[in-house]
């Protein structure tokens, strides 16, 4: 997928608790038994909006897959279906997540060797899971300053609430 300048979609390996990561997996019912993705390697930087890192693929989305199938597939023709989710962004604004389905079709014939898989320079493997080290001067996210500020809030109305309590009516 060719992206248009200033637009980006967020890699497979965004964190999870803010934009939506693109993902890839096989169809239901496709002869796969095992699939591994590899990504360009996303760019990285702290997004203020969710003050979390963030993992951007700009200019050329292109991921390539090695697809395992399944021992137990009969011989002949098969459509391999693999379904994606993702979503474009740019400064301003988000389009709506979309879903995808890839298919192509195959010739499975038993005892057939696999082919060789060459990774160009500057993919990585996608491994769901495997944490990433951190932002280089990413600034701390501040642990307890909500919590903080409403404990002293509570406090101060709970002792005006008590204050009221003992304070006589005027009437005239």
């Amino acid at each position: 997928m060719k992206l248009d300048p200033g637009w980006h979609l967020y890699s497979l390996s965004t964190p999870k608790g803010g934009p939506i990561p693109t993902t890839i997996r096989p169809a239901q019912g496709a002869p796969i038994d095992a699939l591994r993705v590899y990504q360009p390697k996303p760019s990285r930087a702290m997004d203020p909006n969710f003050n979390l890192e963030r993992r951007l693929t700009t200019a050329r989305s292109e991921f390539l897959l090695e697809i395992g199938i399944r021992r137990d597939a009969p011989e002949g023709s098969a459509e391999l279906r693999i379904e994606s989710r993702y979503q474009l962004c740019n400064d301003r604004m988000c389009l709506p997540p979309v879903r995808r389905t890839a298919a192509a079709s195959i010739l499975i014939k038993s005892g057939a060797a696999a082919p060789g898989i060459s990774i160009p320079a500057g993919y990585t493997l996608h491994e769901p899971g495997t944490p990433s080290p951190p932002v280089p001067n990413a600034p701390a996210a501040p642990a307890s300053a909500p919590t903080q500020g409403l404990s002293v809030f509570l406090l101060i109305a709970f002792g005006l609430g008590l204050a009221a309590i003992f304070t006589p009516a005027c009437s005239r």
